[in-house]
């Protein structure tokens, strides 16, 4: 089974209120006297995340961005490259708002991506 690609749709890329950020997946390890230590949890401990912003999708962009997420479900996850980069990572879409409708007829579109590891 293929993964599905998000940029292969042709969408805009995302406005400039687009946000990431990165979290890093700790464990402490308690050693006594008050002394600890904080160790990576897992190989790949720092995960990328990203407040997306899409502004002023057309009803057909729109329609094939909040179609694409539907059909992962949440779960399923899909490439997608960052801007600014070349390769594509694979990321999960748990959140997104089908957009508000703006009076021009277009629509402001959000989602929230968490890069994926799974196999």
């Amino acid at each position: 089974m293929s993964i599905a690609d998000l940029d292969a749709l042709g969408l805009p890329l995302p406005g400039l209120a687009s946000e990431v950020s990165e979290e890093a997946a700790v464990v402490p390890a308690p050693f006594g006297d008050g002394y600890d230590q904080d160790v990576s949890e897992g190989v790949n401990n720092l995960r990328l995340a990203w407040r997306l912003v899409w502004p002023k999708l057309t009803t057909a962009d729109r329609d094939a961005l909040v179609g694409f997420l539907r059909a992962r479900r949440g779960v399923e996850p899909f490439l997608w490259t960052q801007p600014g980069d070349a390769a594509p990572l694979k990321w999960t879409c748990r959140s997104w708002n089908p957009g508000k409708r703006l009076r021009n007829g277009r629509y402001d579109v959000t989602a929230s991506f968490e890069q994926d590891f799974t196999l």
